[in-house]
């Protein structure tokens, strides 16, 4: 409602919302997957491996729930790995912390001004996380509902 409304024009004019417009097709389903789903491009995804240096709660603007990034350490530099609702990571077998080496997959954006980005899953050692499926829709969607 408003309140919504009244964040998506602060963002606006921070330009968070600037560069999105070619990906009209994603944004049907941005109200149940949150801002990445719209940002979420199946044609900027790539692998990156490295080191995770913080794991970091961030908060949603106008939300209750917290999404979870990651500061990932590469061999060209640090980059922040979007991976979803606080709510979804934690009920996740895998877990994941500072100092661990990992890989992920997943679509590279421009997210306030740096690049990022947002993954679809996340490996560590044997372990998997899965987050999206191939077109970038967002697990917790689908879960959601079922809770």
């Amino acid at each position: 409602g408003a309140l919504a409304q009244q964040n998506m024009g602060n963002m606006g004019n921070t330009g968070t919302m600037g560069g999105m417009g070619g990906m009209g097709g994603m944004g049907g389903m941005g109200g149940m997957g949150g801002m990445g789903a719209r940002l979420y491009n199946t044609e900027t995804v790539e692998t990156i491996r490295g080191e995770v240096v913080a794991v970091q709660k961030v908060a949603y603007h106008g939300r209750r729930s917290y999404g979870i990034h990651l500061l990932l350490k590469t061999a060209s530099g640090n980059i922040s790995v979007h991976l979803g609702p606080s709510w979804f990571i934690e009920r996740q077998t895998m877990k994941i912390s500072a100092h661990e080496r990992i890989e992920v997959t997943g679509s590279r954006v421009t997210y306030d001004g740096h690049p990022a980005i947002i993954a679809a899953q996340v490996r560590s050692g044997k372990q998997t996380m899965m987050l999206r499926d191939s077109r970038g829709f967002p697990l917790w969607s689908r879960s959601r509902w079922q809770r």
